[in-house]
């Protein structure tokens, strides 16, 4: 008997076929990684920027919107009329100091938002001006589009090296911060991931382009020109010497000063009325009272009345143009 055996050759991958196959799978897995940190990378920028632009609007509101054909007044320095000291007033009012708050940046006192008797304005804290979730610690943060960190109050360092001061990861949620307040500007920049990608590029704090400049908040009252119009102001009234007190945040300017008299009454329209030019008022609504240059009592009709209280608003915008207003000034 015969055995017969049948040889079935089988053809496979060779070593070097392997070998070349590997090496393509893991070419093409490189690729794909690298392409994903990219996306990933300019997504953590993208939303950077996007919380910079928040964080602008926060304290000098929105000027592209609009509210009765006039620009909305909206943001941190039209209620306090100042910048903030940092980021955390944008978030939280502080601990509660008697009637009033200390700031969360360095303790100094902050009034919440309220009316001022003295002068009629409302002004305070009204926040807040940029709304979080608290972090699992319960801290409230707001910070740049990679999570960075800054040095605590323990001065444990985080992710942010140039917010290297104690207590700034508190004060301002990781990004770096500079207020210029004699210049009325922020600068203002994220770390990036490990400092190769900071927005806006800058070797440092100083060399970035401002995320508030003064422009954008203030008004010179040199460009405030306008009149008044004095209702049921007798003709029979005797001249007087008035001028305006123009109130915002914790101080006043006083107008240059002019003349009512018989004629004036006829028209029911004051002279044209200017302010004295160098000082920067803050947006924001405001009051104006007319008072006599002969007592400083608020003008009815006479400058004999020690009592009468009265104010107008006004609204103070950001403009580089003359601000024109007319004023009701209603005699009693």
């Amino acid at each position: 008997m015969t055995n017969k055996f049948k040889f079935v050759l089988q053809k496979g991958f060779t070593l070097l076929e392997l070998v070349l196959v590997l090496f393509l799978i893991t070419l093409m897995a490189s690729a794909t990684l690298m392409l994903t940190e990219n996306i990933e990378d300019q997504a953590k920028y993208d939303e950077t920027k996007r919380r910079m632009e928040i964080m602008r609007k926060a304290i000098v509101g929105d000027p592209t919107r609009t509210v009765n054909d006039g620009p909305e007044i909206s943001g941190f320095v039209a209620d306090m009329g100042r910048l903030p000291i940092c980021v955390a007033e944008l978030l939280t009012l502080g601990d509660a100091s008697g009637s009033d708050f200390q700031s969360p940046c360095d303790g100094s006192l902050i009034k919440k938002w309220d009316e001022d008797p003295s002068s009629g304005i409302w002004f305070g804290w009204h926040g807040p001006y940029i709304q979080v979730l608290p972090e699992k610690n319960g801290n409230l943060r707001f910070r740049d589009g990679y999570g960075n960190t800054g040095t605590n109050a323990s001065d444990a360092g985080g992710t942010n090296l140039d917010a290297s001061d104690t207590a700034d990861e508190e004060h301002n949620s990781g990004w770096t911060w500079k207020l210029d307040a004699s210049n009325a500007i922020i600068h203002m920049q994220s770390y990036g991931f490990d400092g190769s990608l900071k927005y806006p590029k800058g070797a440092t704090i100083d060399d970035v382009t401002p995320l508030v400049y003064g422009r954008n908040h203030l008004t010179n009252s040199g460009s405030l020109v306008g009149r008044v119009r004095f209702l049921n102001l007798s003709t029979a009234t005797s001249p007087n010497i008035l001028y305006l007190n123009l109130n915002y945040p914790n101080d006043v300017i006083t107008s240059n000063s002019f003349t009512i008299d018989a004629s004036s009454a006829g028209t029911g329209f004051s002279p044209q009325i200017t302010f004295p030019s160098g000082t920067f008022i803050p947006m924001g609504v405001r009051t104006i009272q007319v008072l006599c240059d002969s007592t400083d009592y608020v003008y009815d009709g006479t400058c004999t009345n020690s009592t009468y209280n009265y104010f107008v608003n006004i609204t103070i915008s950001p403009t580089s143009q003359a601000i024109q207003f007319n004023l009701l000034w209603d005699i009693p």
